[in-house]
């Protein structure tokens, strides 16, 4: 192999590598993984079980609010990509989940969701996954918008966590940090 077609093959695979790194990075800044339906007549096909979450895994930096930050953990960090959301490889802790989970849950704590929200995009903050005799859901949350995106078999919806249900979450992740 000639030196030119090595030097063009460390290349190639270093871009390889940049853009496979980088990708996850592109599709939140430019929201593509957002396209989700805000049909609430769903809600019923995609709520998850009421069984407590096999996995929780916490979301990567805002894309808005802490962009370099977001861009060194792409870079850098192990991550888990789930519908075009980065999160951190390492699972959280089980029980500020099931908690979330418990809120997501309860009555009145879903709304239809009508317009866009005010907080400047959505941000993955949790994934909550579950498994029930090999069937799959997961819940992407947003603390900062206070809405959900369920996933269960092919279907999705996105839909707002109202103030109250926002609260009870919001009062347990300052009890997890607390408690760190």
């Amino acid at each position: 192999m000639t030196k030119n077609r090595k030097r063009l093959l460390w290349i190639t695979v270093i871009l390889a590598i940049i853009v496979w790194r980088v990708w996850p990075g592109v599709v939140a800044v430019n929201r593509l993984n957002l396209d989700v339906p805000d049909d609430f007549t769903l809600l019923e096909k995609v709520i998850p079980p009421t069984s407590p979450p096999r996995t929780i895994h916490t979301g990567f930096s805002h894309p808005y609010f802490e962009r370099n930050k977001l861009w060194a953990e792409i870079l850098f960090l192990p991550r888990k990509i789930s519908h075009g959301h980065v999160f951190h490889l390492m699972a959280a802790d089980n029980a500020l989940g099931e908690s979330i989970a418990g809120v997501l849950r309860k009555p009145g704590a879903l709304t239809e969701r009508l317009g866009n929200t005010m907080c400047g995009g959505f941000h993955a903050d949790y994934l909550l996954s579950w498994e029930e005799k090999g069937v799959n859901w997961q819940a992407v949350v947003c603390t900062g918008c206070d809405e959900v995106i369920f996933y269960h078999e092919g279907v999705s919806m996105r839909c707002w966590i109202t103030n109250n249900a926002a609260d009870a979450i919001s009062e347990l992740e300052k009890k997890a940090e607390a408690a760190r």
